[in-house]
Parts: structure tokens; sequence; C-alpha cells
């Protein structure tokens, strides 16, 4: 049932080489958020060196195009009741019709052109005086982390579980299949020369 709602966001949104970097964020807001925490040094330390890694590799117009079609394509195809709350609204209400290819186009410049990943003078500003509300008010993090945190806390759960219990029919199955030949006798396999 949420199977194809994980497949658009891990090969879809979180894809998107910008949105997976923002997503990695998540460790720095969960450092800055909690009280008297000294791990948010570290943490922003490493999404530092992480960053330099992303800007070199990132491809700006290729990410823009796929994660204008892939957001495109996750309003279209997965339920309105698994959708992130608010988040299309708000789409449509700064960026136009949902419908239309080019509203998507014209929110992810938006998200592009001003989140402070690619702003070297505010991602300065950041990690000199960090603060989880700017982190938070970031469009591209804002971006990952209401796609993230959709699936995180209301269908991970129901994920694992499915995960569970697959792994308990294999093995069931594999016993199963053990036990139908076990008068068989069964020679090992030989290694190549």
């Amino acid at each position: 049932m949420y199977s194809k709602h994980r497949i658009y966001l891990n090969e879809g949104i979180a894809a998107s080489p910008l949105l997976a970097f923002a997503g990695s964020l998540q460790r720095v807001e969960n450092a800055l958020v909690k009280q008297g925490s000294g791990d948010y040094k570290k943490a922003i330390e490493d999404a530092s060196e992480a960053r330099k890694s992303f800007l070199l590799n990132e491809n700006k117009a290729y990410d823009q195009n796929y994660l204008a079609l892939a957001t495109l394509l996750y309003y279209q195809d997965i339920p309105r009741n698994q959708q992130p709350i608010g988040f299309y609204e708000g789409m449509k209400g700064s960026f136009g019709d949902l419908r239309l290819e080019d509203t998507y186009k014209k929110f992810v410049r938006a998200v592009f052109s001003s989140t402070m990943i690619f702003n070297e003078a505010k991602w300065k500003a950041f990690v000199e005086n960090p603060d989880a509300n700017v982190l938070q008010e970031d469009p591209a993090f804002s971006f990952a982390s209401t796609f993230l945190k959709n699936w995180q806390n209301k269908y991970l759960f129901y994920y694992q579980q499915f995960i569970a219990g697959k792994i308990k029919l294999e093995k069931l199955y594999q016993k199963a299949c053990l036990q139908m030949e076990r008068d068989k006798v069964s020679y090992p396999e030989k290694k190549a020369k």
C-alpha cells in the first residue's frame, strides 16, 4: 500500500542531489534542537565538508528539471491522504495550478535561487551562528524535511512491519523447502578452478 509512496520518495524527491544533501541536514537540526548539546558543532563541520563535495558535483540545470518533474509525478501518483499536509496547497497559492508542469518549474527555481546551500555568504552566516529556525526556514531544507518527516512519522512504521513480516515468511518458506527435500541427497557445489 505504501511501497509506491516509498519509491516516489526515494527514487524521485530524495534522489535530487540538492534534496538529498538538504535532507542530510536533519542531523544538524536534531543536534541544534537538543538543548545544551555540543553535538551540533560536529554535525555542522560534517555538513560543511559534505556541502563542498555536493557543490563540486552538482548539475543545477539537470537537478532543477529532475526535481520539478519528480514533484509533479509525486503529486499526480501518490494518494492525496499520503502527501505532506499543506505542501501542495502552499505551492498552488504561490506558484499556480498544480496540473501544470510550469508551476513545479517555477517552484523549484525559487528553491534553488533562495537556499543557503548555494549561497556562500548565507551558509557562512549559518555556520558561524547556527540556529535551528534559520535551517528550518531554508527552502531546500524545508522541502526535503517536509517529505522525509511525512514518510518517517506516518509510513515508515508500516514499511518496517511489512519487511519484518516478509523476512519471517521467507524463513518459513526456506524451512518448508528444506523439509520437503530432507530425504534428497545434496552435494556441495564444486569450486571453480
